[in-house]
């Protein structure tokens, strides 16, 4: 084993087998823009300590330097970061908005590589600040994962093998964020999993996607799409929703489109014909490869009056445009779970 390493904000960095196993202890561990750190230690795990921070200061963040105007890269590229933060103040952040797009800190995880945020609010410090964009890009290919509750404003892609795992309290996912899962994990049953004890908030103009053959689970006590909140499942795509309480969606929808993509929702949505649940299902048809239109939505716990409100087609849109039982989707009664397809 080498001699300790130190953190240095205004350096690029690479932590190496070299140093073992490590914990560093401080209140930040910034980076000055365009300055970086990679982790590269095959089985050795680095943790950096931010719980004496009672500032509120962010983990990583960066200072203006007009010169360089370089992003700020964190990448895992083998063994496991752990940053851990004992707070439950959603004051406390990893990057900023921002309107710059060289003002950003990207996140990188590789494959064979774990980073593990503990406490951590992935979000930025003035949330409520309009036209600006997450300030954080995270690209996993390897194993990501949040714990003991996590707001996130970011654009996350999991790619590859990658795997996303959310598991605490609660998850924010913030307004203008993009998630697209797109990974085909070995021995993992889920690319993406989100499971949390209370509530599930999709805010503003958030998009999630889910593609390729990746598998995902959403589950949850209560779940909340906020204002034009899109949650797409395409191509061979699933995705499992399971909303044990209630779930609420105010001018939000669920995509599906592709050749066997399946949106599975276990929920109490408690339908009626004023609610404002209506298109909330949209089919995206492919005109082109109409026989190719064979994805599913499957609701369990469908009530009578709910199935025949699904009927009508209040609920169901094809393209954006109002649908019509028979001739636009079919629906199937199985005990207590509804089936809806298209008609090809």
């Amino acid at each position: 084993m080498d001699r300790k390493f130190q953190w240095d904000p205004a350096s690029d960095q690479t932590y190496q087998a070299r140093f073992g196993d490590s914990r560093l202890k401080a209140d930040t561990f910034n980076k000055v823009c365009g300055r970086h750190f990679m982790m590269d230690a095959p089985g050795c795990t680095l943790t950096l300590d931010a719980s004496s921070n009672v500032q509120s200061s962010p983990v990583f963040d960066w200072t203006d330097d007009p010169v360089s105007k370089e992003m700020t890269r964190i990448q895992v590229q083998s063994g496991t970061l752990i940053v851990e933060y004992d707070s439950q103040t959603d004051e406390f952040a990893i990057g900023n908005l921002t309107d710059d797009p060289l003002e950003r800190i990207e996140l990188s995880v590789s494959a064979n590589a774990t980073l593990n945020f503990r406490g951590i609010y992935l979000q930025a410090i003035d949330p409520m600040a309009e036209g600006l964009e997450p300030g954080c890009n995270i690209d996993v290919d390897g194993h990501f994962q949040m714990s003991n509750g996590c707001s996130l404003i970011a654009n996350v892609t999991v790619n590859n093998n990658g795997i996303m795992s959310i598991l605490g309290q609660s998850f924010d996912f913030g307004d203008r964020s993009s998630l697209v899962v797109s990974s085909e994990p070995v021995g993992s049953k889920f690319s993406f999993a989100a499971i949390v004890d209370e509530d599930a908030k999709i805010a503003s103009n958030s998009y999630m996607q889910f593609m390729g053959s990746s598998n995902s689970v959403l589950e949850c006590r209560d779940l909340v799409l906020s204002g034009n909140a899109v949650i797409e499942v395409c191509d061979n795509a699933r995705l499992e929703v399971v909303a044990h309480k209630s779930l609420k969606a105010e001018n939000s929808y669920f995509n599906i489109r592709g050749k066997s993509a399946e949106l599975k929702i276990t929920y109490a949505m408690n339908f009626n014909e004023n609610d404002g649940y209506n298109g909330i299902f949209n089919f995206i048809r492919d005109e082109n490869h109409p026989k190719d239109n064979k994805s599913k939505i499957v609701l369990n716990s469908v009530s009578d009056m709910e199935y025949a409100l699904l009927m009508k087609g209040n609920y169901v849109t094809v393209d954006g445009d109002v649908a019509v039982y028979g001739t636009d989707f079919t629906l199937k009664r199985n005990k207590s779970q509804a089936i809806i397809t298209l008609v090809v």
